[in-house]
């Protein structure tokens, strides 16, 4: 059972997810300029503030999540090209 700053967390986070991924179509759509670009940085700004509000109201310990970051990051290692091998 979620409580109340639970789900508001989660629609939040929801919210932020979603506004990060229309800037980033943008990008995609219309070619990247320096307002895009700061666009991106706050919405990835929201994003990540909204993690560490996560972290809290769900009682995760961040080092768990940058632990699924490294995990994550591994994984990009062997199936893309984004990473320096």
């Amino acid at each position: 059972m979620v409580d109340k700053k639970q789900v508001e967390c989660l629609v939040i986070v929801s919210e932020e997810c979603a506004e990060l991924t229309k800037e980033c179509m943008k990008i995609l759509r219309f070619g990247l300029d320096e307002s895009k670009l700061e666009s991106l940085v706050s919405e990835m700004g929201d994003v990540h503030c909204m993690i560490k509000l996560m972290c809290k109201h769900f009682k995760v310990d961040i080092e768990d999540v940058f632990e699924a970051s490294d995990n994550k990051y591994n994984k990009l290692k062997t199936w893309s090209n984004l990473t320096d091998g």
